[in-house]
């Protein structure tokens, strides 16, 4: 036995000496040596500027004697490469779609480097997140979008996004603030007839445009940075929304970055920002913005340069204004994430003017403040066809006004959202989508003071009864709708239902709605909406002692009609008529008794508008765009038809944004626009109030009969670029109304009536420039 085994083991050994022999083989000896010989290689690629990682880029390493391509390799998601090479002398080679070609020379040897970084020159810089979607059937036919690089790059808009909304048609803009602000109309509603969202909640108070801007206008809260797109919906819009007669402007804010640190410093002749975004785990990412306005400086400077003795205001706080936003996301999965905003704002000035009226009632002190937070929620989950998107929100504002002791309004509302939406494919010709929602507003209202003048009224001896109030109100409104995009064909009908119940009047607003597009051929589409649409009264219309309790809510019926066309990938036409009725609008039905209203109002709007528009390209964006509107009102049945306050007639908007190369970026905005409806009052009958020293008009005549002068404006910008290796470093001049034509805001009377005046816009009286220098990095 013992011979036997070592038998075996002597062959076992035998063939282990055999295979040694076979792979000392010279050629096999001349592999493992060059495997023993080769140097690991790994590398990262990124972006030149804003340090973004580079996937699915092929990458190829060259023999640098013969030319010979001896690696062909592909960044992964997070933009890195590897490779064995032997030593020697290789050139680096990437030459992809939208990159300068990069050719880098590569030693390899045992002291060279074994980690390499790459960064590739982008054709185009654009240093905001792209974002690619899917593409989804349209439901609404009158709907725009912006992307935040457009908005931000429409001239005469200084980083405002939403100033580039009112270059679109349908939007007629004018206030003090340049025609933005608090004066955004839509297809010749009222201001606060229509929607402006964040996320689809509003901020502030109310849905009004001014609880996205500093002083009702100045300068808008949000960072272009933080913006997704914008959508705007001009009329004839789907069930999703309610609560709206006019249109609707909704801010979309996309998720922080997860692939690196990052953000931007902004600092401009009109405020310095700062954002900072990026992952802080493998699932979450945050992003924090925070602004600080410039006002107050510039006060104090021109006061420097003047004479005190002339100086009639004397400030005891500037103008100060801050605002910041914060948003936290965290992904559970690929299809189910939750997101956290955080949005604030403080506007605050206090001042006296030394030569002003002092009576009973007011002084010449004056104090404003305007503040609030709001606390957005949005949990997103997505699964074969089904989405559900909850969506909580909890706003605190606070407003103060004073000028004397029995001449103020302090306001403070707790606001509660609870939204739900889902949408479900059924089959492949119904996808259901259908919400409800619970808002709920606490008021505490601490108030001496007069009502105001609404839309088309004159100020009179009537608006100074005096109105006290110091009480807490609580407001419910529950809503509901269900909607469904059918596909029939060529056919996408999308019928629905919106119903909202005001707890306060005591009334619900149901409001059906239909729209419908039609596929004519593969480049061309018909479309057409109507619909039922209300919108309930505002608090100082229904509201006692201000308004009138019980009040129904107002109505319009909108049709929309109109077609598009797609000329190749980049060039779109859309042409669109509309007509609106409006009823149950709420009035004053007392001339003796400002606080008495009803719904007696009724009126009408129509008109047509043309949008030739090119996508923004790497080297250009642009649109052409024309208007025409008439917007005409009673308000009564016994009363004259009068033009609305905000009609505009004709408006005509070329937009141009042309990049030449990636370092420059030229734009230009030209508008021509009617003048708005006005009522001359130069000589009218006056009574006078001694106890004020003011002297009140006394005019019962035609509203509305006269007509500022048409307008138009020019505005430029020019942005210039430097791309460092890891941020981006950039300059732009963005003038407003280079010609300095005459932009008539309204009309102003002397103290008595005898003497007119035009009174101007701002970029009408002095040049608006502003200059920014900024760091994406």
């Amino acid at each position: 036995m013992l011979v036997v085994v070592t038998m075996l083991i002597g062959r076992v050994f035998a063939a282990q000496d055999m295979d040694h022999n076979r792979n000392a083989s010279p050629d096999n000896q001349a592999v493992n040596q060059a495997k023993a010989l080769t140097i690991p290689i790994q590398g990262l690629l990124l972006e030149k500027g804003t340090r973004r990682a580079l996937a699915d880029i092929m990458v190829y390493i060259q023999n640098a004697a013969d030319k010979t391509v001896v690696a062909t390799l592909t960044t992964d998601q997070n933009g890195k490469f590897q490779s064995q090479l032997v030593p020697g002398k290789y050139t680096l080679i990437i030459a992809s779609v939208g990159y300068d070609k990069l050719e880098q020379a590569l030693e390899v040897n045992q002291n060279s480097a074994k980690n390499l970084t790459l960064r590739v020159v982008p054709t185009t810089i654009n240093p905001y997140q792209i974002i690619v979607r899917s593409q989804k059937k349209r439901q609404e036919v009158s709907k725009q979008e912006l992307n935040a690089e457009e908005a931000d790059q429409v001239a005469g808009s200084s980083r405002d996004v939403l100033a580039s909304i009112k270059n679109l048609p349908g939007i007629s803009a004018s206030s003090a603030f340049n025609g933005y602000g608090n004066g955004i109309v839509i297809r010749g509603s009222s201001q606060e007839d229509s929607l402006f969202l964040v996320n689809n909640h509003a901020l502030g108070d109310f849905s009004e445009i001014g609880g996205l801007y500093h002083f009702g206008g100045f300068e808008s809260i949000i960072e272009p940075e933080l913006i997704d797109s914008i959508d705007y919906i001009a009329g004839g819009f789907s069930a999703e929304y309610g609560d709206a007669l006019g249109g609707v402007i909704d801010l979309n804010m996309r998720d922080p970055r997860t692939d690196r640190f990052g953000g931007f410093t902004n600092l401009s002749f009109l405020s310095t920002s700062l954002m900072l975004e990026g992952p802080i785990s493998a699932k979450d990412s945050v992003a924090f913005s925070l602004k600080r306005g410039f006002l107050d400086q510039y006060i104090k400077i021109a006061q420097s340069t003047q004479d005190d003795e002339n100086d009639e205001t004397e400030f005891i706080e500037y103008p100060t204004y801050y605002d910041g936003t914060a948003v936290y996301r965290h992904s559970f999965s690929k299809d189910n994430d939750f997101k956290l905003t955080a949005v604030g704002k403080s506007d605050s000035v206090e001042a006296k003017d030394d030569v002003g009226d002092v009576w009973q009632r007011e002084s010449n002190r004056t104090l404003l403040e305007d503040k609030y937070i709001t606390l957005m929620g949005e949990w997103d989950f997505q699964n074969d066809g089904f989405r559900s998107l909850l969506s909580p929100m909890v706003t605190y504002s606070y407003s103060n006004a004073v000028f004397g002791e029995r001449a103020y309004h302090r306001q403070s509302f707790n606001t509660y959202e609870l939204n739900e939406k889902i949408e479900y494919q059924l089959n492949q010709t119904h996808r259901l989508k259908a919400g409800m929602g619970l808002k709920i507003n606490q008021a505490k209202v601490d108030s001496d003071s007069t009502t105001t003048p609404k839309e088309g009224e004159i100020e009179n001896k009537n608006y100074d009864t005096e109105i006290r109030l110091n009480k807490d109100f609580t407001f419910y409104y529950p809503s509901l709708f269900v909607m469904d995009q059918v596909e029939i064909g060529r056919f996408t009908l999308t019928p629905g239902i919106h119903s909202i119940y005001d707890s306060h009047n005591e009334q619900a607003l149901i409001d059906p709605r239909f729209n419908l597009i039609y596929a004519l051929t593969e480049n061309t589409s018909l479309k057409g909406a109507t619909g039922l649409y209300s919108q309930m009264p505002q608090y100082d219309e229904c509201v006692a002692p201000w308004g009138t309790k019980g009040l129904k809510p107002e109505k319009a019926i909108h049709g929309v009609l109109g077609a598009e066309h797609r000329f190749g990938q980049n060039l779109t036409l859309d042409v669109q008529t509309y007509y609106k009725s409006f009823y149950d609008m709420v009035v004053r039905i007392d001339d003796t008794d400002t606080t008495r209203f009803g719904n007696d109002g009724s009126g009408f709007a129509y008109g047509a508008e043309i949008l030739l528009r090119h996508q923004m390209t790497d080297h250009f964006f642009g649109w052409i765009s024309y208007a025409y509107s008439v917007a005409r009102r009673k308000d009564g049945p016994d009363k004259d038809e009068r033009y609305f306050d905000s009609d505009m007639p004709h408006n005509f908007i070329a937009v141009a944004s042309y990049k030449p190369n990636r370092y420059w970026s030229f734009g230009m905005k030209y508008q021509y626009a009617s003048g708005l409806p006005y009522t001359d009052l130069l000589h009218t009958e006056t009574i006078y109030d001694v106890d004020k020293d003011e002297y009140y008009p006394i005019y019962d005549g035609p509203i509305n009969e006269d007509r500022l002068d048409a307008h138009q404006q020019l505005d430029l910008r020019i942005d210039k670029y430097w791309i460092f290796n890891n941020f981006i470093m950039s300059t732009y001049l963005d003038v407003r109304n280079v010609l300095q034509t005459k932009n008539i805001y309204q009309k102003e009377y002397n103290k008595d009536y005898t003497q007119s005046a035009d009174f101007l816009n701002i970029s009408s009286q002095v040049p608006l420039i502003f200059l920014g220098l900024k760091f994406d990095f």
